[in-house]
């Protein structure tokens, strides 16, 4: 890893700062099982958060992404090694079980779901960030090789829109922080270059409602950011929106109803939040939801049927937890 890389709490070492708000990353899969057991009669109600049966497997810098019917959690560091480890989450069984494993093990790379087709990309082993794109198919429970990204990178943040996905952000083997945003479209297997984000950052989550993708807070090269640029797909523009009321890098997203979500993260102070804040497009304007219940960065995330998960991390490498709006 080039040096410069990663000066936040050095987190992709798992070396947590001092005065670090999270707990230790835990590698006992019994954590967090209390709170999970006071929850289990409990239904979620509206802006509340619950957490779910924890992982199998330890993760945190891993990726996420979800179908109608399963949660997807790929990839990550286990505390000792990078990992290709996929892990399916059945939210109407509250249950895990195991996908093959990627071909590429590998940390902070993103994931997206299009067309039936799990999709892995980029991400870095700390000797090479990678271009690498993998393609999982649920019905045979395979990976394949398909066309690599134009541009190496990791810490990126990927989305799906009316079955093309986005690639946006990262930074590169240099310790460049990019604005890069490259489209890949499932049916041609080809990527395109498109319109690159305003503000070169790593570390940021996207989501999209409307045909306008949200990419939210990241790191740039004073520290963590607040920073919120909307892209329109039909334009291919960027445009600046109202920041969020809290800069944060590792930050997890999503859209629910028309509504953004950002989730956690790491603050200017070095410490791991459970800060949520919604922003609603048509007010343009943004609010702060109730808390996670354990404070993360380096989770993944994803929006499965009306509900942002938010899956392992460095607090917490086992966690499951579900915020229902």
């Amino acid at each position: 890893m080039a040096a410069g890389r990663f000066p936040i709490a050095a987190l992709f070492g798992l070396v947590l700062s001092s005065g670090c708000t999270g707990a230790p990353l835990s590698l006992n899969p019994a954590s967090g099982s209390a709170l999970h057991a006071r929850n289990q009669a409990v239904q979620p109600t509206g802006n509340s958060w619950m957490q779910e049966q924890n992982m199998p497997q330890t993760e945190t810098f891993l990726a996420a992404a979800a179908s109608s019917k399963a949660l997807y959690a790929v990839g990550g560091y286990d505390g000792s090694n990078f990992s290709a480890a996929l892990q399916i989450y059945n939210s109407a069984t509250n249950t895990w079980s195991s996908g093959a494993p990627m071909l590429t093990a590998r940390k902070g790379l993103a994931a997206a779901y299009a067309n039936g087709t799990l999709f892995a990309m980029g991400g870095t082993n700390d000797a090479t960030d990678f271009a690498t794109v993998e393609a999982y198919n649920p019905a045979t429970n395979h990976w394949r090789e398909v066309t690599a990204m134009p541009t190496a990178r990791t810490s990126l943040a990927a989305v799906t829109v009316n079955g093309i996905v986005y690639a946006i952000g990262g930074n590169d083997s240099h310790g460049n922080f990019l604005g890069t945003v490259e489209a890949y479209n499932p049916k041609t297997k080809l990527w395109s270059e498109e319109a690159a984000m305003p503000t070169p950052r790593q570390g940021l989550a996207v989501a999209a409602a409307g045909g306008v993708i949200y990419a939210m807070g990241g790191q740039i090269s004073s520290g963590p950011t607040n920073i919120v640029e909307a892209y329109t797909i039909a334009t291919n523009t960027w445009s600046e929106k109202p920041p969020m009321p809290t800069k944060r890098v590792y930050l997890g997203g999503g859209a629910i109803n028309g509504v953004i979500y950002a989730a956690g993260g790491e603050n200017t102070n070095g410490q791991y939040i459970g800060t949520l804040e919604a922003y609603t497009p048509s007010k343009n304007k943004w609010t702060t939801k109730a808390s996670m219940p354990i404070a993360e960065d380096g989770f993944g995330s994803a929006v499965q049927n009306g509900k942002l998960y938010a899956a392992g991390g460095a607090a917490d490498a086992l966690a499951l937890q579900a915020y229902t709006p």
